[in-house]
């Protein structure tokens, strides 16, 4: 992604954020919404206002599609279970413990 670009949270693609008149701000931020728009998100029967599901699809929302930052990975999953990707992600380089060797790819030192 190239610098001042930013991704739409649900769809991926590319956007190029715009300077937002503060009367439209104060007005969406005012504007009751019918819930988060993630699937299986348990504040999707909810009504929420734009500047509250802002912040909740930021950083909140547990169902959000996440991309693993590990070089090469980028395996997409719901914010919740990173934890257990990370403990399974292939991408992942340890260090032996016998002889201190690092950067070893997990699969390789799991079959070891």
């Amino acid at each position: 992604m190239t610098k001042g670009k930013k991704e739409c949270p649900l769809c991926r693609n590319a956007i190029t954020p715009q300077p937002m008149n503060r009367i439209v701000k104060k007005f969406l931020d005012e504007t009751v919404l019918k819930g988060c728009p993630v699937e299986g998100c348990q504040m999707n029967a909810s009504d929420i206002t734009y500047d509250k599901l802002h912040a909740h699809l930021s950083r909140d929302c547990s169902n959000f599609p996440v991309t693993c930052t590990v070089g090469g990975c980028n395996t997409t999953y719901p914010r919740a279970k990173w934890q257990e990707h990370f403990a399974q992600c292939d991408k992942i380089t340890v260090v032996c413990q016998q002889c201190g060797l690092g950067g070893i790819p997990r699969p390789i030192m799991a079959s070891n």
